[in-house]
């Protein structure tokens, strides 16, 4: 019989103090890595065990890693049982009596660079100090660029894989971009250009070549145009699901 866990007045733990990288095992599936857990400040037991779940779709491997205050890795993190060529998300929990104490779900491994290096970025990210302020995106010639506060502790990792940050961000940053790509005159046929490689972006998505021309029924037809591609981009990312289970706590 499954064991089934507690989660009543559980704590959560941040997603970017789990940090955990994946590669590819020479049987063709992954195998992860956890390169270091932190719960500074959290209080939990010692004796809390410890554990890592691998989940993709209704594929599901769960690893035991000691307790709060030994971690002990397993012989073996091969993800033996989720599909060949597939990245899954992970979750911690940390248990005592069957009840979780503490939790993060929807973790986004880290993937070896060899696997994007042939990628063209298309929202190169850096970072500095911002004073009070988050994010801030700044689009030049050469192609956008979204500055991170580096005074928020675990910044690029937030960044990367919390959905509240994904769902606020990501669209708003999308709709600027697209917003100064169809400024008359930017965007040409040239797939190195990088104002087309966005337009073929958002093409993916399923929509059409943006529309054209200059004036106010040209500029109502591009609005709608980049509206779309926002909700479609949305959509993709699942930014209202995503917000509304992190912030409301429904689905969980």
């Amino acid at each position: 019989m499954q064991r089934k866990f507690n989660f009543t007045g559980r704590k959560r733990i941040a997603r970017y103090k789990v940090p955990i990288s994946c590669k590819t095992h020479e049987s063709g599936v992954y195998t992860f890595r956890l390169t270091g857990l932190d719960f500074e400040g959290m209080q939990l037991p010692k004796d809390a065990s410890v554990f890592i779940e691998a989940y993709y779709r209704t594929s599901y491997m769960r690893f035991d890693f000691g307790t709060v205050a030994s971690i002990t890795v397993p012989r073996s993190t091969l993800l033996e049982q989720i599909p060949e060529g597939v990245v899954p998300m992970f979750r911690v929990k940390i248990v005592k009596y069957g009840r979780i104490l503490a939790a993060a779900d929807r973790i986004t491994p880290n993937l070896p660079d060899e696997q994007d290096k042939d990628k063209m970025s298309l929202l190169p990210v850096d970072f500095m100090d911002l004073g009070s302020v988050v994010w801030k995106l700044e689009i030049g010639d050469d192609a956008p660029l979204l500055w991170l506060n580096n005074r928020i502790e675990g910044i690029p990792q937030i960044a990367r894989s919390e959905p509240v940050f994904l769902s606020l961000v990501y669209p708003e940053v999308v709709r600027r971009i697209l917003e100064t790509v169809l400024e008359e005159g930017r965007l040409t046929d040239d797939d190195s250009d990088w104002e087309r490689r966005w337009v073929n972006f958002v093409k993916n998505l399923g929509m059409e070549e943006p529309p054209e021309g200059i004036g106010d029924v040209a500029r109502i037809e591009k609005e709608g145009w980049i509206d779309e591609a926002v909700e479609r981009f949305s959509q993709k990312i699942q930014a209202r699901e995503n917000f509304v289970r992190e912030i409301l706590g429904e689905g969980q």
